[in-house]
């Protein structure tokens, strides 16, 4: 009688599956909790369902109605990229001007650190109360602080639709320590040699950002830009769909809501 030997397996297929092997919590957390959820949700998108009853199928009336016969849809998504585009690139130009100056020698530095990262890990429900008193007309801070300083009247913030949008974006600036984190590790992992050679060929402080800090944090900053646009993007939505009113009162709701999720780039 013939013996069969066990096959070897050769290096490459070793390390194959040892890659599946290290990858297999994350491949089913996916399937489980990403993956899955969003093909349940596209096929309850097909469905007309109240959650008491069965689900009954109705094919692609929900998105026709959603594209052509809602207003508060496009309403609701104008009023989304216009508090992305605002809150994006104001997030990032201080999230990283923070990170240049945590980045430099100075005293007390962990502390500043510290600092400036605590606010985006404080509780949503304090962070609005703190913010809903700033920016209350009647007991905040705010008003009378531009009144008495600058000569300025306050605007009603919340209570005003021209100035919803803009405090919205305000507020999300609290969280911009968690992107300061990230731009500082980036920061930190610049090889100091190409500073040294920018100097020997007699480059000074602003050439050097431009030539050496700039290139080198690309990848960072397309993170940023990729994540933060997809928090943004999912903020607003929520409060419109279960806040039917003024869209300034949908966006407060809506960020009140988000602060849970913690805003962090």
């Amino acid at each position: 009688m013939q013996l069969l030997r066990r096959r070897r397996l050769t290096l490459a297929q070793k390390e194959d599956l040892w890659a599946l092997f290290f990858i297999a919590p994350w491949l089913i957390g996916f399937v489980i909790f990403t993956a899955g959820p969003m093909l349940f949700s596209f096929f309850f998108s097909l469905t007309r369902y109240n959650i008491v009853d069965a689900p009954i199928f109705i094919g692609f009336e929900n998105y026709v109605r959603a594209f052509g016969r809602d207003p508060l849809f496009w309403h609701s998504l104008r009023v989304t990229l216009y508090y992305g585009a605002l809150s994006l690139p104001l997030g990032l130009i201080v999230g990283f001007g923070l990170s240049l100056l945590l980045n430099q020698k100075v005293p007390l530095l962990s502390l500043w650190r510290t600092i400036y990262f605590l606010p985006s890990v404080i509780a949503g429900v304090a962070v609005a109360i703190v913010w809903s008193r700033i920016f209350s007309p009647q007991v905040g801070i705010l008003n009378p602080f531009l009144e008495r300083t600058f000569g300025i009247k306050g605007p009603g913030w919340f209570t005003d639709p021209n100035w919803a949008i803009p405090g919205l974006v305000i507020m999300s600036l609290w969280g911009v320590g968690g992107g300061v984190i990230i731009y500082l590790a980036g920061l930190q992992g610049i090889p100091t040699s190409l500073y040294d050679a920018a100097r020997v060929d007699g480059a000074n402080a602003l050439q050097r950002f431009r030539y050496v800090t700039l290139p080198m944090m690309t990848p960072v900053l397309f993170l940023h830009v990729g994540v933060g646009a997809d928090r943004r993007l999912s903020v607003l939505h929520r409060g419109v769909r279960h806040q039917r009113r003024r869209w300034w009162a949908a966006a407060r709701h809506a960020f009140l809501q988000s602060l849970s999720v913690s805003e962090r780039l």
